[in-house]
């Protein structure tokens, strides 16, 4: 006889062996009576079909031992991409603040780096918080929004041949600041004068872009409008809603969680969920509320608030953060705020935005 342990199917991951489920196996979407869970799929179905499964005792703990040295080396190999970006980065932003040389070559050729590893491993942008970084503000920031960028175009489901001109607008964003006579790492915030210098980072990094010739036009397009808010309050146009291209708005998403994620000389980091949160606080007014929803699912952060769809079909709404991925919970058809629950948000299916 096999020995099995008995699982509830949250607890149920990728590598385990199924030997038997709680429920007749016609009564089941399962094509055969033992098989080995291999996608986030076939956990989904267990999730909607079963309470309990029954898995080969053996294999929780080897399958724990090979997850944990498989992502160690998937964590090795991400550090050293990142550091071998940084280094290729620096050297593109050292040369420009030089010249007006931007090497195209080397710009696609970080963003290739990157693009390969974040579709391998969507952790990748966590590995930066664990690597010891030695690089001007302006690579760091760049890197990280790269990353975060190229994560979001992964989940929404953005072909990979468009990934490239993508990236590239993503990486050099902010390049028109390195051409500007102010510097970034001051202690305090910028002065009017400064600010106005800002404000014209768009254009002079586009104007560099477009000299070069090597890049494709999405690149330059997608730069210029990248600080047009969904309202029409942005810069340089002011344009709003769809008027701004779908990257544009993508990358306004981005660079905002990564500038309050990041510590500043004079404003600290938010945590991840503080940061998701004011995200959803801005939905609709600087922010494009589609993706905004697209990425709370991408962080698996969910603001209180927040309208969620379970596996089960339930919507919920989002009263408080317990801890850990534990969220309080309201159906949301409910009026009743004292008729409430706790889920874990690994039941969370999509988010419903307005």
């Amino acid at each position: 006889m096999i020995p099995m342990n008995k699982l509830a199917v949250n607890q149920l991951k990728i590598g385990m062996k199924v030997v038997k489920l709680d429920r007749k196996w016609l009564d089941t979407p399962f094509l055969s009576h033992t098989f080995v869970i291999e996608t986030e799929k076939h956990l989904i179905q267990l999730r909607k079909t079963c309470e309990y499964a029954f898995v080969e005792s053996q294999c929780p703990s080897a399958f724990i031992d090979n997850e944990s040295v498989s992502a160690k080396n998937k964590e090795n190999e991400g550090k050293e991409t990142l550091s071998k970006s940084f280094k290729l980065l620096n050297v593109i932003f050292n040369d420009l603040t030089t010249s007006s040389y931007l090497s195209s070559k080397k710009v696609k050729e970080v963003v290739n780096y990157l693009t390969v590893q974040v579709l391998a491993d969507s952790k990748t942008y966590d590995y930066l918080n664990t690597i010891q970084i030695k690089s001007p503000c302006i690579a760091h920031k760049s890197l990280r929004v790269l990353i975060l960028y190229l994560t979001l175009c992964k989940y929404i489901g953005i072909k990979k041949d468009k990934l490239l001109g993508l990236g590239c607008a993503a990486l050099l964003h902010d390049v028109g600041m390195v051409k500007l006579p102010i510097t970034f790492d001051k202690p305090e915030k910028l002065t009017v004068t400064e600010r106005n210098y800002v404000l014209s980072h768009t254009q002079i990094g586009v104007k560099l872009i477009e000299e070069n010739k090597a890049f494709p036009s999405i690149v330059s397009r997608i730069i210029e409008s990248h600080h047009e808010h969904f309202n029409g309050t942005g810069y340089p146009a002011g344009l709003a809603g769809r008027d701004i291209n779908l990257y544009s708005r993508m990358l306004t998403l981005v660079c905002t969680y990564e500038a309050i994620t990041r510590n500043r000389n004079y404003k600290s980091a938010l945590c991840s969920y503080s940061a998701i949160s004011e995200l959803a606080r801005v939905s609709g007014t600087m922010l494009d509320p589609r993706l905004v929803a697209r990425f709370i699912e991408v962080m698996r952060e969910f603001p209180v608030g927040t309208h969620v769809k379970t596996i089960d079909g339930d919507y919920v709404k989002i009263l408080a953060k317990v801890g850990g991925r534990k969220y309080q919970v309201a159906l949301a058809s409910s009026e009743d705020c004292d008729c409430n629950f706790l889920l874990d948000s690994d039941v969370f299916e999509g988010v419903i935005y307005e």
